[in-house]
């Protein structure tokens, strides 16, 4: 039974055969005048394309289509989108902008699905995390969880407190507006422990 748990694998050249993966930074993967549509602006630092057709049934996931995440490292604003059409164009200009010094690598990292680990997609927000004092996380479903221990010694998202070797990076939404399939309003929480 595939999971929506995950653990990274790190992609120094992305082929032509994996594009359509889930994965971390890289270039992402947008269907053809998708991205002109999105309205970013350059301090939007691209963070993950999940396909939604790799996660199990159980998720909160659409059956099918894409979700990108965006987060704008000024502001530390969250972006998601979501299409379902397919994907047809690599954009490798995205995160070219951005210093490995003050982001980190944005070689891309694949997401494997696994049983268990310390990252996950689509799934209830961690009972165990206290997140009150970040984001109003009444109602919310988690989009992507990463724990720093999943990211070992990889030097990704400097700008947060994964760059410290702690925390977790988590971006959430409301649960209703997801089954909606509104991706307009996201959380974003940088959380140190």
């Amino acid at each position: 039974m595939a999971n929506n748990y995950f653990k990274l694998r790190r992609c120094e050249e992305e082929a032509n055969e994996d594009l359509d993966r889930s994965k971390l930074l890289g270039a992402p993967v947008m269907p053809e005048g998708f991205f002109e549509k999105l309205g970013l602006s350059e301090s939007d630092y691209f963070i993950a394309q999940i396909n939604c057709s790799e996660l199990p049934d159980h998720t909160y996931a659409p059956e099918k289509g894409w979700v990108y995440l965006f987060l704008d490292i000024d502001t530390l604003q969250p972006k998601a989108f979501y299409t379902a059409e397919e994907p047809a164009e690599l954009l490798s200009e995205i995160n070219a902008n951005f210093d490995e010094e003050s982001c980190g690598e944005t070689v891309a990292h694949y997401l494997d699905f696994v049983e268990e680990s310390e990252a996950f997609v689509f799934g209830p927000k961690d009972k165990d995390l206290d997140l009150q004092a970040y984001a109003d996380t009444e109602g919310k479903v988690t989009l992507l969880q990463i724990d720093a221990l999943a990211l070992g010694d990889s030097k990704l998202f400097q700008f947060t407190d994964l760059a410290v070797g702690d925390g977790y990076l988590i971006f959430l939404i409301d649960k209703k507006k997801l089954a909606k399939g509104d991706f307009s309003e996201v959380s974003f929480i940088d959380y140190g422990y």
